[in-house]
């Protein structure tokens, strides 16, 4: 049975809170990074995706520069191996 507008749009609002929630938190970033990843070009393009992703949803990038979310990518994966 074919899908009406109507529940195109709630799935798709659905899977859009989903994400949000995820880019919502810095944790969530990394994660929803780390699943993207092995569908990017590279780490770079894989970064871009998620802040443009992060920047539809919220009004405003979430790291301003890759150098930025590289360095909090470090930091939080050495918290998680220390931690």
């Amino acid at each position: 049975m074919a899908q009406t507008h109507q529940q195109f749009v709630n799935a798709l609002d659905a899977y859009i809170f989903k994400v949000a929630q995820k880019l919502g938190t810095q944790k969530g970033f990394f994660e929803y990074w780390f699943k993207i990843l092995p569908i990017c070009k590279n780490h770079k393009a894989a970064f871009e995706l998620a802040n443009f992703m992060h920047f539809k949803i919220f009004g405003v990038e979430k790291y301003t520069s890759y150098n930025s979310f590289h360095n909090q990518k470090t930091r939080y994966l050495k918290n998680l191996k220390n931690g």
